[in-house]
């Protein structure tokens, strides 16, 4: 039997390490050969990159919803017999209808999680498509991979002392001012926990990202930083290896550490629009600075776990049979749909935005080439 042919498209560091789990199992599996990954950022040529993706059997989009369509349009202009699957390289809501509606014309769809499938069936519902999507996990995990991660920068830091991580977020919070707040929360919690040590990871920003806010670390060091303080650029999957506990706000980084059994403190205090606080509102893990217990850790809600937090391991078999299917039919999205429909099967969305919400689906809309009426 022929091996499944497989090719992973990517723009940014984010959406590349999003496909690292799902390529090294497929790597491991005799079925498939070994998968060919497709960097947009070195590819200038449209052309010559869809011919190259024309010869596999499947391509795996960990890209945005942009950039997915244009190439997916293009590769099935010259062999519509691909299998076209996207993931989400990090965690999405509800508001986000956008993410899901941009993903929708593609034959399979992973979700990260089961609430993420029970948004994506109301979208498929309100376009008038079947359900194709998987209860894949949080494609993003990397750590279950085998092998040493590096992480001796972090461990030498670490030393032998109980350490906890602080990832940063580009644009959460986005006001110097809540910017400042937060790196005072973070060298008080640090001054009250002479003997734990404390890893700030920074955050760079992607290619082509809008302004970012000034370094966390950098008004850290301005404010004073504690002796027992450091900043790291080492990967997420080395510094959880090395660390009992995860502070954050709302990054996907707490997902990991969660499915990696670390505890998980959430600060309080920093919801923004841009955030993924509501994400996170009902996990029982948001805790305010002045109350976070390294003794005392906060025990996650049992169902916001089985709704929100999956390993990638737990739909890997049944990607991997969807995959080996042969394609029946091409996934076609319809030339026109009411955004009164998608109104309705998200009417909280709507209510909470009208006009944002409005736009989100116009332009996906335009995207993924539907009329809406």
């Amino acid at each position: 039997m022929n091996q499944c042919q497989v090719a992973v498209v990517f723009r940014t560091y984010a959406q590349e390490k999003a496909t690292r789990f799902l390529c090294q199992a497929l790597n491991d599996d005799k079925r498939f050969g070994k998968t060919k990954r497709f960097d947009l950022q070195a590819w200038k040529d449209a052309d010559a990159l869809c011919r190259a993706l024309a010869v596999h059997d499947v391509i795996v989009f960990s890209c945005g919803g942009r950039d997915l369509n244009a190439l997916l349009d293009r590769v099935r202009r010259k062999a519509d017999r691909i299998k076209a699957v996207a993931l989400f390289p990090g965690i999405v809501m509800d508001s986000q209808l956008d993410a899901f509606i941009t993903r929708a014309g593609c034959d399979i769809v992973l979700l990260n999680s089961e609430m993420d499938a029970g948004i994506y069936r109301r979208v498929c519902h309100a376009l008038g498509l079947q359900n194709n999507g998987i209860v894949y996990g949080a494609a993003w995990l990397e750590a279950h991979a085998g092998g040493q991660v590096d992480n001796s920068s972090a461990k030498d830091v670490v030393g032998i002392l109980p350490s906890t991580a602080f990832f940063e977020q580009l644009y959460v919070p986005c006001r110097r001012k809540e910017r400042q707040r937060l790196a005072q929360d973070l060298i008080l919690i640090a001054e009250r926990n002479p003997h734990r040590m404390f890893l700030i990871k920074g955050r760079s920003a992607e290619p082509g990202s809008r302004q970012v806010p000034e370094a966390l670390c950098r008004i850290i060091a301005d404010i004073g930083k504690p002796v027992n303080m450091s900043f790291t650029e080492a990967p997420v999957n080395s510094v959880l290896e090395i660390v009992d506990s995860c502070l954050s706000i709302s990054s996907s980084a707490a997902i990991e550490a969660l499915l990696l059994r670390k505890n998980v403190y959430l600060l309080s205090g920093y919801a923004s629009e841009g955030s993924h606080d509501q994400y996170f509102q009902d996990s029982g893990l948001i805790v305010q600075a002045e109350q976070v217990d390294f003794m005392r850790p906060p025990a996650a809600c049992s169902r916001w776990l089985r709704e929100n937090v999956q390993h990638p391991a737990f739909g890997l078999e049944t990607v991997k049979h969807r995959l080996m299917q042969p394609k029946n039919e091409l996934r076609v999205l319809p030339a026109r749909c009411s955004i009164t429909k998608l109104a309705l099967a998200f009417p909280a969305v709507f209510l909470r935005h009208p006009l944002k919400s409005l736009r989100v689906v116009g332009r996906s809309f335009a995207i993924t080439g539907m009329n809406h009426g």
